[in-house]
């Protein structure tokens, strides 16, 4: 019996690794396609800056929201 909470555990961990995942992909997918669509240099410019200083896309993703 405990191996099958302990498989159950691992699946549901490893679901939820997933949906991390698609949402980090997805964010960032967004990120590039708002950044690519941006034709203002000075803007691209403070974005490129704020980029430097974010240790994730999340944290660059509110940055931006912060922005604009």
């Amino acid at each position: 019996m405990k191996e099958l909470l302990h498989d159950d555990d691992v699946r549901a961990e490893g679901r939820q690794d997933g949906l991390n995942e698609g949402r980090t992909e997805g964010k960032a997918e967004a990120l590039q396609s708002k950044i690519l669509a941006e034709k203002d240099l000075a803007l691209l410019n403070d974005w490129f800056m704020q980029a430097l200083s974010c240790a994730s896309v999340e944290e660059f993703a509110a940055t931006l929201e912060e922005t604009s």
